[in-house]
């Protein structure tokens, strides 16, 4: 039970953080006009502020690109010194605060090390299942199916291991 209480929290955890950043953004670009009633017109945006650090369409070049916690962090600081849009600031640092929330919240629930990393690892593959769902079933469009899928699984994969360490890391002392 305590698995099933521990992923469970996570993952609402993830997701009601990713839609409030997701809102947030969206009012600090002044599109949150367009934000609302487009957010389930192709079903692909309501995934992407649901799970979007696991894999995000770029809207730019329509490409799936796997979001590496290292990318984001790495894109940080050129948004520090470009003049750009705070949304697209804050939707960097969002892409780290809400998996690392999520996976604090596993290590702080998790009774064993396999609960808090499982959990964790579990909400990351859920993520990575619902893009790949999206793909399948041609809500994507995109010039190649391979890569995307390759990416959106790559991109769960190491998420999922590097917060689950995370979630390792944060957790309740054990005493034996």
């Amino acid at each position: 039970m305590a698995f099933g209480k521990t992923f469970v929290l996570s993952l609402v955890t993830f997701i009601g953080l990713n839609f409030v950043f997701a809102i947030i953004i969206a009012a600090l670009s002044d599109s949150i006009g367009i934000f609302l009633p487009d957010l389930m017109d192709p079903l692909s945006n309501l995934a992407s502020a649901l799970f979007g650090p696991i894999g995000m369409e770029d809207p730019i070049i329509l490409v799936y690109l796997p979001i590496l916690p290292g990318s984001v962090a790495a894109s940080i600081p050129i948004a520090l010194i470009d003049p750009i849009d705070l949304g697209i600031l804050l939707g960097l640092i969002f892409f780290i605060v809400a998996p690392l929330l999520a996976a604090i919240i596993a290590g702080r629930l998790g009774e064993s090390k396999g609960e808090r990393f499982g959990a964790w690892f579990l909400v990351s593959m859920v993520s990575m299942g619902v893009y790949l769902i999206l793909i399948l079933i041609g809500e994507v469009h995109a010039s190649d199916l391979i890569t995307i899928i390759v990416n959106t699984i790559i991109s769960g994969l190491i998420n999922g291991f590097f917060y689950g360490c995370f979630a390792l890391l944060f957790a309740k002392s054990e005493i034996y």
